[in-house]
């Protein structure tokens, strides 16, 4: 008996720190993808420069700054809604492991999308690729979502699974239908990325009442 309660403890401690070991590789890529977006900004290089000539040249890293503000508020959201999507996990597996590295991937791409955006945003082709990020991020956000339910502390209901689909899905439409308005307008396909905060909202709305909820529910399973 006290060996199988051994063995139980010891596979609760390495659930935890493979848990641990995944939410520590996530923030460290949110982390230096974020910082990595600042590169987008070049320094204004003039010779003799007047106060005027400065001026002139940061209006000029105007679109090199909006698309670093909006990048940064789009990553730093998703990564708080990857923390709450593994917000009581107590396991993982492979295939959880391997959807999380593909959305890590993904958000390494976040610096350079954004940096062909800040030079090249009034072409399809930039706007194309930048939603086309966001929205692949989105997915796999959904799909480790999906993927870490059956890992849950207190299992999730049917209605609350639903909720949290429609939710996500919601972001990955905000950018996937960008794209072909940005085929036909690329400012209004960058435009239509506005929804995304007000969506973002709603999902984070949804997860608290869920959390909520799972914890009101949590000591039945103790």
């Amino acid at each position: 008996m006290a060996d199988d309660d051994e063995r139980m403890q010891r596979g609760h401690r390495d659930d935890q720190y493979d848990v641990g070991r995944l939410l520590a590789l996530s923030d460290v890529i949110f982390a230096v993808a974020m910082t990595l977006l600042v590169v987008g900004i070049p320094v204004p290089v003039l010779t003799d420069a007047t106060d005027r000539d400065l001026q002139g040249a940061v209006r000029n890293l105007l679109p090199n700054l909006i698309a670093f503000g909006v990048s940064f508020a789009v990553v730093g959201l998703y990564w708080t809604v990857h923390r709450r999507v593994l917000r009581g996990v107590v396991r993982t597996d492979g295939a959880a492991a391997s959807v999380n590295l593909l959305l890590l991937l993904l958000v390494c791409l976040v610096p350079f999308s954004a940096a062909l955006l800040s030079h090249y945003g009034d072409l399809a082709t930039a706007v194309v690729l930048y939603a086309s990020n966001l929205a692949l991020i989105g997915v796999f956000t959904l799909g480790l979502r999906i993927r870490t339910w059956q890992y849950l502390r207190t299992p999730a209901t049917a209605r609350q699974r639903r909720a949290a689909v429609a939710s996500s899905l919601t972001n990955v439409a905000v950018f996937g239908l960008s794209i072909p308005i940005a085929l036909r307008n690329p400012g209004y396909g960058e435009l239509f990325w506005l929804l995304f905060f007000p969506a973002q909202l709603m999902l984070g709305r949804v997860d608290r009442s869920h959390r909520q909820e799972r914890n009101r529910r949590e000591p039945e399973f103790r």
